[in-house]
């Protein structure tokens, strides 16, 4: 295709894609009894940061967003009256024709137009000022994916996909670091939204941003948890040398740690390295936040691989403490008890934690159990 029909293409593409945001976010406002006339304002602060993005013009993109999220937070909050407005009646002879049920339509519309709209603002606006180098980046991400949960799931999913296609074919391609931030973002809330391939996003992230302390941790939590421990390390390692003291990448590097040591022969140099280092990790991210049972349970692990089963107890306790009931922790202390000669109360943990069966090697080791934490939970006779 020649040059200047390709871009002809991508603009038209991106134009569609407006207009289609523009329509959401239309639709999502009629809805809203307070949106009757402050609705528009939204729409032209959206189309003003979608111009800015295509022209490069990152701060003007996110100061347009940031004023379409303050206008709706601050202003166009859906109206406690349940009652429909002119712009609800439209649809009325589409719905049943008990009021009840109409009634709860029409307030279930209004929550998925609503919820809808303040996911792409907040979406947008983060991605914005990525672009623009702002932290406060991370604080929209929080907001765009805090808004996932019980009665917004599967929606938030098809918003994140939706909000991305339309973004993305705006967008100019770069190489720069905040384009790589972009990227990370992206592929996050892709990731949540379940789009595993959306990992090759993050990965080309820390390609364009090497130093992006936030792009690094998000590449090791995932790694973490698809058993690639060296790979997590590695990561976890580059984000913790520009920002020192993150708990969850802390967190990540014990396990990535605690893994590795376990993957050569015991007691060897190296497995001692790497057992030493995911109790530094640890300790590090106990000291930053002692409400939090995780580093505990890793403890736990460490010392029962080096024998020390009184401080494997110990610190499994200390775990379950800080989360009751949890049949994780619950799990981690029953291998510890096992492992110090208490097999009762090791038998009556594991059936609790597990409804009196007995776990499978694959499940323990989704948890982590490596090792002898996993010969230890493996030979409790819990039926």
């Amino acid at each position: 295709m020649p040059a200047v029909n390709t871009r002809k293409h991508h603009q038209s593409s991106a134009i569609l894609s407006l207009l289609a945001c523009l329509a959401w976010l239309s639709l999502a406002f009629e809805a809203v009894p307070a949106a009757s006339t402050k609705g528009p304002r939204l729409n032209t602060e959206v189309a003003r940061g979608f111009a800015a993005l295509r022209r490069s013009h990152w701060k003007r993109a996110q100061a347009h967003f940031e004023q379409a999220v303050k206008l709706f937070d601050d202003e166009l909050r859906p109206s406690s009256d349940s009652t429909p407005n002119r712009h609800q009646t439209a649809t009325e002879s589409l719905m049943p024709s008990d009021k009840g049920r109409r009634l709860e339509l029409m307030q279930l519309n209004n929550y998925w137009s609503e919820m809808g709209a303040r996911q792409s603002i907040y979406t947008f606006t983060c991605f914005t000022a990525a672009l623009a180098g702002d932290e406060r980046a991370a604080r929209y991400f929080e907001m765009a994916r805090g808004m996932r949960g019980p009665l917004w799931g599967r929606s938030c999913d098809e918003w994140a996909i939706r909000i991305h296609r339309s973004f993305f074919a705006t967008l100019p391609r770069s190489n720069s670091p905040g384009y790589g931030r972009l990227l990370a973002y992206a592929g996050q809330l892709l990731l949540d939204a379940g789009k595993p391939k959306a990992i090759g996003l993050i990965r080309q992230a820390w390609r364009l941003a090497p130093d992006d302390p936030t792009v690094a941790a998000m590449l090791a939590s995932y790694d973490v948890m698809h058993n690639r421990p060296g790979s997590a390390r590695n990561e976890a390692r580059a984000s913790l040398a520009s920002k020192p003291d993150q708990v969850s990448v802390l967190i990540d590097l014990a396990t990535a740690e605690w893994v590795l040591a376990s993957s050569v022969p015991r007691a060897s140099g190296t497995a001692l390295q790497h057992l030493s280092a995911a109790e530094a990790a640890a300790r590090r991210a106990m000291t930053l936040d002692p409400s939090l049972p995780g580093p505990h349970a890793t403890l736990a692990f460490v010392n029962l691989e080096k024998g020390d089963t009184a401080v494997a107890v110990r610190e499994a306790k200390e775990a379950l403490g800080l989360r009751e009931h949890e049949p994780f922790f619950e799990t981690v202390l029953a291998a510890c008890l096992e492992a110090s000669g208490n097999r009762q109360r090791a038998r009556e943990l594991m059936k609790k934690a597990w409804s009196g069966r007995c776990p499978q090697d694959w499940e323990l080791r989704r948890w982590f159990f490596r090792a002898r934490p996993l010969e230890y939970a493996l030979q409790i006779h819990c039926t």
